[in-house]
């Protein structure tokens, strides 16, 4: 997202009109991604910007300038790759899209980081920004920049046809994404709760997200991806490269982000407790729901390998596939010959592993994703192991989706494996057959 107006900002940037702190912020976030030189000669150039940006904006009396905020932005970014770095009218919109830009954040790190929310979602029931498009390239300024002069006469011209805009959506399906966090994280607590209510909610946000379904397959429908892409990153350069694969990667960022929430919602089915057992139909359909976005993301993020550079490293969504990731991990234990420790059979998801790992040699925060992910995988084993001598191993059918699918999915109580990285442990439920049928109980089965 650029809350700018792209002709002014790119004059201010050209005659040295922007802070030094947001040019140096803007710098950390995204320099390693040139691949030319001097640029790529330069060992941890970002660590250095980083730096001269954090000491620049530990004086900057005006604390209030939206590009402080912007600049923060940039610097939380900076931070998720990196571990070592410590007129009237006019103005409004500008201040609304960085408030935009750092909603976006907020949302990524209260999630991933299992933080308070800075804001109410409540506050956030309020008109979307539209017409971005218009926004972003339109306006004037004392030069245009010869790269975007026929953008900027194009958004200029009311009658004109403009690409369609997206921004609103993303903004949308990030403040659904915030509220089933909230939900996820809080249904399956410790606290009495009334089931009716939780039912109700269920019901409520899995409408919301049909409703979202339909709106993403009419408007971003994964069928619209060319079969090849990346050689418009051959032919093309800079705006008239962004003009081109504007689209095609609205159409991935968007899917791949509805899959996440969609596995995020859906897994909560799968956490069986004793005060609210969940009816075994309702599992088997979670289960199908989890698995069927879980391969979507993973056949999804194979395409994007092929087509977008550096998708592994710098892709937004790339986090997010650890939900595929852990339901895929799961998947793979019903492929598992029965009363055998051999390997499992299906390929999905050490193909994916082998992704997230890649990706985590150059990108710390996938660094850690790989191995939380292995070990999810490591306590996923060892249950295997322990349950292979169980004789109860028949009463799991009725939650099964296939003959060797009977033993628990390790899935996060709370919302995310991203919670409790101290209390690994208390973010799942017992994965013993005879816990998860509550053998020990009057309830089971």
């Amino acid at each position: 997202m650029m809350p700018v107006r792209i002709p002014e900002f790119l004059y201010n940037l050209k005659n040295n009109n922007l802070p030094l702190y947001f040019l140096y912020s803007f710098l950390a976030a995204g320099i390693d991604c040139l691949d030319e030189e001097p640029f790529n000669k330069i060992e941890d150039l970002d660590s250095r910007f980083a730096e001269l940006a954090i000491s620049r904006l530990l004086v900057e009396k005006d604390i209030f300038d939206p590009y402080v905020t912007w600049a923060s932005v940039f610097i939380i970014l900076y931070h998720w790759k990196r571990s070592e770095a410590k007129g009237y009218l006019k103005i409004s919109k500008f201040k609304r899209r960085v408030w935009w830009a750092y909603y976006e954040i907020c949302v990524d790190s209260y999630i991933i980081g299992s933080l308070f929310p800075p804001f109410s979602q409540l506050d956030i029931e309020v008109n979307y920004p539209k017409k971005d498009f218009i926004y972003r390239y339109g306006g004037f300024a004392k030069e245009i920049d010869p790269e975007i002069y026929h953008l900027n006469l194009l958004a200029n011209n009311p009658k004109t046809h403009v690409p369609n805009d997206s921004f609103f959506f993303t903004l949308k399906l990030h403040n659904l994404f915030a509220k089933l966090y909230s939900f996820t994280s809080t249904r399956w607590s410790s606290k009495e709760k009334n089931a009716e209510i939780l039912d109700f909610k269920f019901v409520s946000y899995s409408n919301a997200l049909k409703d979202y379904k339909i709106y993403i397959d009419e408007k971003y429908n994964k069928k619209l991806l060319p079969k090849s892409a990346i050689s418009l990153y051959k032919t093309f350069k800079s705006f008239d490269l962004y003009q081109k694969v504007e689209n095609i990667l609205d159409i991935y960022l968007i899917n791949q982000l509805y899959i996440s929430m969609a596995i995020l919602f859906y897994q909560s089915e799968l956490v069986r407790l004793e005060h609210i057992p969940l009816d075994p139909n309702r599992i088997r359909a979670a289960k199908l729901r989890c698995l069927k976005s879980s391969l979507e993301s993973y056949h999804l993020t194979l395409w994007g390998i092929k087509n977008i550079p550096k998708e592994t490293d710098y892709s937004p969504v790339a986090i997010w596939k650890l939900y595929a990731a852990v339901i895929l991990l799961n998947h793979e234990f019903t492929f598992a010959i029965p009363n055998s420790l051999e390997t499992p059979l299906n390929h999905e998801f050490s193909t994916f592993l082998n992704l997230i790992k890649l990706a985590g040699q150059k990108n710390l925060t996938m660094h850690n994703v790989f191995l939380l992910t292995s070990k999810i995988y490591f306590e996923k084993e060892k249950a295997s192991i322990q349950n292979s001598d169980s004789t109860h191993n028949i009463f799991m059918k009725p939650y099964a989706l296939s003959e060797n699918d009977l033993q628990p999915w390790i899935i996060p109580r709370y919302s995310t494996f991203f919670k409790f990285e101290c209390c690994f442990k208390s973010n799942y439920t017992s994965l013993s057959i005879e816990d998860y049928l509550f053998f020990d109980s009057k309830i089971h089965l």
